[in-house]
């Protein structure tokens, strides 16, 4: 920034002692001439009418534009930030001085004459505010800026303040927290954190001489719609044609179980012939049981992954707890009952007599029926809870890991090729 402003020595001698209305319009930086040399335009017309707004004592109006100005950036932001200052000094509100202050000693090439000016009239602002305490818990560690918002809340409607911004940066050595001191006005004030990523959260603090505050926030990621519904598609879409699965193989074996019992005795060979009736008999209510196993695990995975569609966390959490619990005792119980059935199939004999003649003996053909429907319905069982478990599981890591939350968009992962003449590159980028 070049020349050299013009301020007068009594500007921080009047911003704690004096009426705003003594404020001389001196007190205002000027790094260009307002004459011939200013460059014409609109921005160039409205610093000359904050100008003469501060110097007819309109101090809100004319910090409003300066503010305007400085907005829009440009070679005299700096310039700008620190007349906005100066224009709030007079209307004695210290937290906007402080921080436009701060944007004016953040500008490098700021002249030691400037800097010195800013640096007394910053301490002499920073005397008058109080401390307000800001702590937030994250939920996960994240590198980008937590934005906290704090607007003033007014008595009269002619105290017009804009709200004000304080970015917490990530601290490697407090991953899952930030906090920060503000310092604010005596008076009401309204606190709040709107990012994006997490649900917003906000308070109303009254701040009162010679006392201070402190917030604290655990805040909650914010649920991510098409995150959880391709989730929730995926485990339902592979569920669904596993369930398919179980049914076709649950369709064969039921169709080799009645043909197989439909078979007379000498049909099934020459030799060994009942063994080999059996073996099929048996073969058919494996088909029968792997069936009810699938269909079980389709259905249990489709559960899970449907879950997680809850927008709630906790909730979400929670149920998917409860489903693993319940799917790991659905497995033990489904298991002991397809051991029974099985174990009760193979326990029955034919009578002799009926070696010869077809499947007539009724104790044989009930026995086996009732074994192998048991059996049948416990690996179906034992199923549904594998399907709960394996989805249960699935559900939380990746919940965990932040793939049902709304993510910052430049952390997304992205490819980006090249290809000219003599030289081809390929670049990743983004959280992996």
């Amino acid at each position: 920034m070049a020349g050299v402003p013009v301020v007068l020595a009594a500007i921080f001698q009047l911003a704690v002692h004096a009426a705003p209305a003594e404020l001389p319009s001196s007190a205002l930086w000027s790094t260009a001439s307002e004459g011939a040399f200013a460059p014409s335009g609109g921005a160039a017309e409205r610093r000359v009418k904050a100008r003469e707004l501060f110097a007819a004592a309109d101090y809100l109006r004319a910090a409003e534009e300066f503010e305007s100005l400085a907005r829009e950036g440009g070679a005299r932001a700096t310039e700008d930030w620190f007349n906005a200052a100066t224009a709030r000094v007079a209307l004695q509100h210290d937290t906007h001085v402080l921080t436009y202050l701060e944007r004016v000693l953040a500008d490098a090439s700021l002249q030691p004459r400037q800097r010195a000016q800013a640096e007394a009239l910053q301490a002499s602002a920073r005397q008058r505010l109080l401390p307000l305490g800001v702590s937030i818990d994250l939920p996960r560690v994240e590198s980008s800026a937590i934005v906290v918002k704090a607007a003033f809340l007014p008595v009269y409607a002619s105290d017009r303040r804009p709200p004000l911004e304080w970015r917490l940066q990530h601290d490697p050595t407090a991953k899952f927290r930030r906090s920060a001191t503000l310092r604010l006005d005596a008076g009401e004030w309204q606190i709040s954190v709107t990012d994006p990523r997490f649900l917003a959260e906000s308070a109303r603090v009254r701040l009162t001489a010679g006392r201070g505050d402190t917030i604290a926030w655990a805040l909650r990621p914010l649920w991510d719609r098409t995150r959880a519904r391709r989730f929730a598609g995926a485990f339902a879409g592979v569920g669904l044609a596993t369930a398919v699965a179980g049914v076709g193989l649950l369709a064969t074996g039921q169709s080799r179980w009645v043909r197989t019992l439909d078979l007379r005795v000498e049909s099934c060979g020459e030799h060994d012939a009942l063994t080999r009736c059996r073996t099929r008999l048996a073969q058919a209510g494996n088909l029968r049981i792997a069936g009810g196993a699938l269909l079980g695990v389709g259905v249990g995975g489709a559960i899970a992954g449907l879950t997680a569609l809850v927008k709630d966390s906790k909730r979400r959490r929670r149920a998917w707890i409860s489903e693993a619990v319940v799917g790991a005792a659905s497995v033990i119980g489904g298991a002991v009952l397809t051991d029974r059935g099985r174990a009760g199939f193979h326990a029955v004999h034919p009578t002799a007599q009926d070696e010869q003649l077809a499947w007539t003996d009724t104790r044989y053909v009930d026995g086996s029926r009732r074994g192998a429907a048991m059996a049948q319905v416990g690996a179906a069982w034992a199923g549904l809870g594998g399907g709960l478990v394996f989805g249960a599981v699935v559900g939380l890591l990746a919940d965990r890991a932040g793939r049902f939350h709304v993510r910052d968009a430049r952390g997304a992962p992205s490819v980006r090729g090249s290809l000219s003449p003599g030289h081809a590159g390929l670049r990743l980028s983004g959280r992996f």
